[in-house]
């Protein structure tokens, strides 16, 4: 028979196991454990009567401090939709949730999570989550370096649990732009920079460091409901000004533009003394170049990838493509009417094409980035002319 001293050491390790297992957890019995405890779905009663004890033990922390996985797919099981209302299935999302369900009143999660979440409409639902349950605390954006071989900007993110709305809506949050700092290269300054926020928690005095380096950002949380899509604020808020869209409901201002064509009534909201109106009532918008038959009038360059390629385009023949000084020598009439041909074979008249293609992740191609060209259109005087 084994000692009393070691039966209650392995009993401790055996427990302290399960409750490593039960903080790692995404399971609803996690959040409660007595709602979701179910001894029907187990054959070994005594584990699931544990796993409860354990999920007691580990409910209501102060604080849950954490690097939960980025980029993997949550596969729900029981009970998950009770709890997890979110649009995307993106796993750090869920471990967000599953944190602040289990805190107590004015308890804490620090997280180090991708930066998409900040303003994607993708998780348009956790951000609306989090505006409903917590105080925003800060954001820390650090360097893409920081986890070496994944490309990802990182966030360092402060949220206390908080269910008064009032509270959470006056709350004033502090964001903090370090991407530039390299963990490594610029270990000192970094640290520097993180001692300065612990010495003013409240950022009551200027940030003392220069702007183009290292910047402090204070936005009073209320000011997200302004916007449909509940945008966390990566730069100074006044200037996301111009991309609010929820106003307050009051009758818009009727006011009157001078155009060419007279005047014009429009209605315009308010915002800080500016006039705002639907660009659609004051503009009309241009399309640039439509065809009628891209695969007739266009070309492919050779190698293409992304959508180029997956648009089926033929291969244009570089003879027949006007070079940049030859483009530059164009004359009017023929950027108005096309260009004349005499031997369709040799003589140039396809032009560059400015045309935006699908993104092609694999071949490390987006079209926010600059890119080859990879388009041209047949500008002869007969292609024009049609």
């Amino acid at each position: 028979m084994r000692p009393l001293k070691q039966m209650d050491r392995r009993t401790k390790q055996w427990n302290a196991n399960r409750s490593i297992d039960t903080q790692n957890s995404l399971d609803p019995i996690t959040i409660a454990p007595d709602q979701y405890f179910d001894m029907k779905k187990t054959a070994d009663l005594s584990a699931v009567q544990s796993r409860r004890a354990s999920c007691r033990r580990a409910y209501g922390p102060q604080l849950v401090i954490g690097n939960p996985p980025y980029g993997v797919k949550v596969v729900q099981g029981d009970h998950y939709s009770d709890v997890y209302k979110l649009g995307s299935k993106d796993s750090y999302g869920y471990f967000i949730v599953n944190a602040l369900e289990r805190l107590k009143e004015g308890g804490r999660v620090v997280f180090i999570v991708s930066s998409s979440f900040l303003t994607i409409e993708s998780h348009l639902e956790l951000r609306r989550y989090i505006l409903n349950t917590a105080k925003i605390v800060r954001l820390v954006k650090v360097s893409r370096s920081m986890f070496p071989g994944i490309d990802v900007f990182p966030v360092i993110i402060e949220l206390e649990k908080c269910q008064d709305a009032a509270a959470r809506a006056a709350n004033v949050y502090q964001f903090f732009d370090f991407w530039q700092l390299h963990p490594v290269n610029d270990a000192k300054e970094l640290e520097t920079a993180y001692k300065a926020i612990r010495a003013d928690s409240k950022a009551n005095t200027p940030w003392p460091f220069l702007e183009t380096r290292t910047a402090r950002y204070t936005v009073r949380q209320g000011r997200l409901e302004e916007f449909s899509r509940l945008p966390f604020f990566e730069a100074r808020a006044s200037l996301f000004g111009f991309m609010r869209d929820i106003f307050p409901s009051t009758i818009p201002e009727q006011l009157s533009l001078s155009t060419v064509h007279g005047p014009l009534i429009v209605k315009a909201n308010t915002f800080r003394e500016r006039h705002f109106v639907k660009l659609a009532d004051i503009a009309e918008v241009k399309i640039g170049l439509q065809s009628g038959d891209n695969q007739r009038f266009y070309r492919a360059a050779k190698g293409v990838t992304g959508g180029a390629a997956k648009g089926g385009y033929k291969e244009v023949d570089p003879k027949v493509v006007l070079d940049d000084d030859s483009v530059l020598k164009v004359s009017q009439k023929a950027q108005r009417a096309g260009i004349e041909v005499d031997d369709p074979s040799t003589d140039r008249y396809f032009l560059p094409l400015d045309k935006p293609g699908v993104s092609d992740i694999a071949g490390g191609m987006l079209p926010l980035f600059w890119r080859p060209v990879e388009f041209y259109v047949n500008w002869s005087a007969a292609a024009v002319a049609e």
